[in-house]
């Protein structure tokens, strides 16, 4: 088993959001999210899937998020029906190394008959310098033809980041 890269986007300065698409068939696909850092203090990292090209904005997103904190005790967080996916619990900031490193696996993304499957593990420093883990699961409510996802944070912009669209082969 082994990793195609599909689609990349690297982002250097200022951009309000950044979109992968390159999903064309049922296959498992993965993306690499490293050094993601905000323009604006004390904001959440977010995904939302991409439906032709276009961010479906439905509160259609469920989700079932573990976080492990280095300053604190776990938290385990769910929400149903959120019109995207907070990737984050505690925010990131400008200050320091106050960045987020995920790897997202996309499951049933393109069958419009299912359901589309996210998950997630992170590496995190927040806003308070703490450093966190999570793993967590999203679930895209509706049956519909996934071909890429969006990434934003909830206020602000993405101010460097890379983002790595694979397909597992």
């Amino acid at each position: 088993m082994g990793l195609l890269q599909v689609n990349k986007e690297t982002v250097t300065s200022n951009t309000s959001s950044v979109s992968l698409t390159g999903i064309t068939d049922n296959e498992v696909y993965q993306i690499h999210c490293t050094g993601v850092t905000p323009g604006t203090d004390n904001v959440y990292f977010k995904l939302r899937v991409l439906e032709s090209g276009t961010p479906n904005t439905t509160s259609n997103y469920d989700k079932a998020h573990f976080f492990i904190r280095a300053n604190s005790t776990f938290t385990d967080l769910h929400n149903e029906n959120q019109d995207s996916f907070t990737v984050t619990n505690h925010t990131h900031g400008t200050a320091g190394s106050e960045t987020g490193n995920f790897i997202f696996n996309i499951y049933n993304a393109f069958d419009s008959n299912s359901n589309t499957l996210i998950s997630v593990n992170g590496a995190n420093r927040d806003s308070g310098g703490n450093l966190y883990t999570s793993t967590g699961m999203v679930i895209f409510t509706s049956d519909s033809s996934v071909n890429g996802v969006q990434f934003f944070y909830h206020s602000g912009d993405i101010n460097q980041a890379e983002f790595t669209l694979y397909k597992v082969v």
